[in-house]
């Protein structure tokens, strides 16, 4: 099947046996300053937006949908989204498959997916550069406002990016623009407005962890320690300056008190920077027991290019 197949079918995972179920409305989890839709109502906690919503926020507004049960995405300041499809599909009394296609048009949306669910989530985001894919995930997409370029980079796990150019999967810590891939530090050398994209997925992920939106029945600690690890490394590569700050400020958006986590949170800042990046500070939580189970999340980033 070739990639405009690929991209016309994204999403369809339909057999005999299983019962497509529409799960018609996201509904507002958070919000913070003013966001209306297309017909400028105003949005409040708790309403549910249907499919073909589209949602504006101003600058230094934000709001999180919640599409599914650890299927959760933040629109941020200054950018324009379209719910374009949610649908579950459901065998034996529970969703075998959960759908949720986000088109974003321009600015930034940062998603948060249960890795507990990744055989079951199916989330995208369309971009005018192509289709971001991804399953349990935490990612991120920002498009220019002129909707020319996308940009995909990767905090854990490896990610998808469906182009007419073709497929192109991104690992850890690496970036593209539909190229060859790069490491994070190399691509904020060539575009540094890429640092403060990198920053606020961080900022964005550990608000959602605030919410409550990021929860694994069987692991919620580890799964937070875990997501907060992998973004503030990424992170902390991208603005090396300020691995210390984005630590504390992580910890702080995420609510986060327990001096475990914070230990495992600060290591991973250090072990972002070029001094410390193959030399673990010692007497800190080792990340590496958390780290490998979340090899399915990812964050994909989209820099702004004026």
């Amino acid at each position: 099947m070739n990639i405009r197949s690929r991209l016309s079918t994204l999403g369809i995972f339909l057999v005999c046996a299983v019962a497509a179920v529409a799960a018609p409305s996201a509904t507002v989890v958070a919000i913070k300053g003013s966001v209306q839709t297309a017909d400028h109502q105003a949005l409040q906690p708790g309403a549910t937006l249907p499919i073909g919503a589209v949602v504006r926020t101003s600058g230094g507004s934000e709001v999180s949908l919640r599409f599914f049960d650890g299927t959760v995405a933040s629109v941020l300041a200054d950018s324009e989204l379209i719910v374009e499809r949610i649908e579950s599909q459901q065998q034996g009394g529970r969703n075998v498959t959960e759908t949720t296609v986000l088109n974003l048009q321009r600015g930034t949306v940062v998603a948060s997916l249960d890795p507990a669910k990744k055989d079951v989530t199916r989330f995208s985001v369309r971009t005018p550069r192509g289709v971001a894919v991804a399953k349990g995930t935490v990612f991120a997409v920002r498009v220019t406002q002129d909707k020319a370029n996308a940009t995909v980079g990767t905090m854990s796990g490896v990610v998808t990016f469906l182009t007419d150019r073709g497929e192109i999967s991104v690992a850890f810590g690496q970036v593209t623009s539909g190229g060859s891939a790069q490491s994070v530090a190399a691509a904020v050398a060539a575009d540094p407005s890429l640092a403060a994209v990198f920053s606020e997925a961080a900022l964005s992920i550990a608000a959602a962890v605030g919410q409550g939106a990021i929860t694994n029945t069987a692991d919620t600690p580890n799964l937070v320690a875990a997501v907060l690890a992998a973004v503030v490394k990424v992170a902390a590569e991208a603005n090396p300056s300020q691995a210390g700050n984005l630590a504390q400020a992580v910890t702080a958006a995420a609510g986060i008190q327990d001096p475990a986590v914070v230990a495992i949170v600060n290591q991973a800042a250090s072990s972002g920077t070029p001094a410390a990046r193959n030399a673990p500070a010692p007497g800190t939580a080792d990340t590496g027991a958390i780290l490998p189970a979340l090899d399915q999340t990812q964050v994909v980033v989209s820099p702004s290019r004026n």
